[in-house]
């Protein structure tokens, strides 16, 4: 687990200026320069469909400048977390299905977050991203007990996180907030991640917990072919005031979500193109 929960270097350097009472645009860019493979990634990113900027953005200082700090912060993590994971494997999970999946639900909830305030946040992006790499350190570190759960779950029919917690003594989204945590992220993100199948124990990061949620229903539509009214009728109707939203806006999110989905996947993702 220690080995998984470790990033690049410039990964911490650059939390830690951005950490920094006097944190300057010149020095992070400095930091994001010092890694060619992240500087080609973020300027790719920031000049995607994604964002839509009307002017190509050609430097770091200037992409820093444009999308703001925090958007910056998220970002790096996005793009050096995926670059991480995304290097390693296990022969119990079909990798194409998995980050297609967790670009679908990164973008589902970036999406929510949209339709809910106006406003594109990228930490909604990063959360939906990040939600179900507790899956993939399972089927890393304890294959053969992540196997029991899974094949428990699909012939009982049963809740996969509560089955998760019996064979191998906590779920895959505990362990998704415990990387975000051991990552220093904010911990908004590391409680939405570990709540997402029970947001009403987020307490105060609730919203986020629940925009993850809707987010996954999202996802488990698209993967099992389900209708947006009648997937959203599934949900439990807590969502709904938790997260300012209406059940007709389901399929207002997963329109934006699919319609993000190639570009995202070309970003995070480019081998499944």
């Amino acid at each position: 687990m220690d080995r998984l929960a470790s990033l690049p270097s410039v990964f911490h350097r650059i939390q830690a200026e951005l950490d920094s009472p006097d944190a300057s645009v010149t020095r992070l860019s400095q930091l994001i320069a010092s890694d060619p493979a992240l500087t080609a990634m973020l300027l790719k990113v920031a000049n995607s469909a994604l964002f839509g900027f009307a002017q190509r953005i050609d430097t770091i200082s200037r992409a820093v400048t444009v999308l703001g700090l925090q958007q910056v912060r998220e970002l790096s993590v996005a793009i050096l977390v995926t670059r991480t994971f995304t290097s390693l494997e296990s022969r119990h999970v079909d990798p194409e299905r998995f980050w297609r999946s967790s670009v679908l639900r990164a973008v589902a909830c970036r999406a929510a977050f949209h339709v809910g305030s106006g406003q594109r946040q990228e930490r909604g992006f990063v959360t939906g991203l990040l939600a179900n790499l507790g899956h993939m350190v399972m089927f890393l570190t304890v294959p053969e007990l992540a196997i029991v759960a899974a094949n428990r779950a699909t012939d009982e029919g049963g809740d996969l996180p509560a089955i998760e917690r019996a064979v191998v003594g906590c779920d895959h989204a505990e362990i998704g907030g415990c990387l975000a945590d051991a990552w220093g992220l904010p911990p908004a993100i590391g409680v939405a991640i570990g709540a997402q199948h029970q947001p009403g124990l987020a307490g105060s990061n609730g919203r986020d917990a629940w925009m993850l949620h809707l987010a996954n229903h999202i996802v488990d539509a698209e993967n099992d072919h389900i209708a947006s009214d009648e997937a959203a009728a599934e949900i439990d109707p807590e969502v709904w005031p938790a997260t300012g939203l209406q059940p007709e806006h389901f399929a207002t999110i997963r329109e934006e979500a699919e319609l993000n989905l190639a570009s995202a996947l070309s970003l995070f993702y480019p081998r499944s193109q």
